[in-house]
C-alpha cells in the first residue's frame, strides 16, 4: 500500500542527505510488549533467547522493587509503631505482587528507553515501497 505518492515537480530533483522532520518526539511514558508482539517479533526472527532474557529481567526487576518497597514500608511502618504482621497491610502487599505477577504472565513486559517512530515521505525516492530507513544516534548496536 503507498499512502504517500511521489511529487512528479520532484522526481527530476536530485536531493543528497535530505530529511523531513514531521515531529520531534519527547521521552513518551513507559513501553510495555504485550503477548501478541511478542509472538510477532519471535516470528519475524528475534532470538527466543533474547525475548526470555527480557522476561528474566523484568521478573528480576519486579522482585527487586517490592522488595525495596516492602523494606521501605517496613521501616516507615517500625517509626509509626504500626506492627509488621497488620493483617490489611499484608494484604495489600500480597495484592501488588500478584497484580505485577499477572502482568508478566499476559506478556507486558517494560521497554526501557523508548521512543515513538515517526514517518516522513522518502523526497530523494531511494527507498522501494516495503523499505525503512532508521537513523539511531548514540546507539551501540542497530
Amino acid at each position: 500500500m503507498i499512502k504517500v505518492e511521489k511529487d512528479p515537480k520532484l522526481s527530476d530533483i536530485r536531493t543528497v542527505d535530505a530529511l523531513e522532520i514531521v515531529q520531534t518526539s519527547n521521552k513518551p511514558k513507559p513501553t510495555y510488549l504485550s503477548k501478541i508482539l511478542i509472538a510477532l517479533l519471535s516470528y519475524g526472527g528475534v532470538p527466543n533467547e533474547f525475548l526470555l532474557d527480557m522476561v528474566e529481567n523484568a521478573l528480576g526487576d519486579a522482585n527487586s522493587v517490592f522488595s525495596r518497597k516492602r523494606a521501605a514500608l517496613r521501616a516507615r511502618m517500625i517509626l509509626s509503631g504500626i506492627p509488621l504482621d497488620e493483617t490489611y497491610l499484608q494484604n495489600r502487599l500480597s495484592i501488588l505482587m500478584n497484580d505485577e505477577k499477572k502482568s508478566l504472565k499476559g506478556g507486558r513486559i517494560h521497554i526501557p528507553d523508548s521512543y515513538y517512530l515517526m514517518r516522513a515521505a522518502d523526497p530523494t525516492g531511494i527507498l522501494k515501497s516495503d523499505e525503512v530507513c532508521i537513523i539511531l544516534y548514540h546507539a551501540t548496536t542497530i
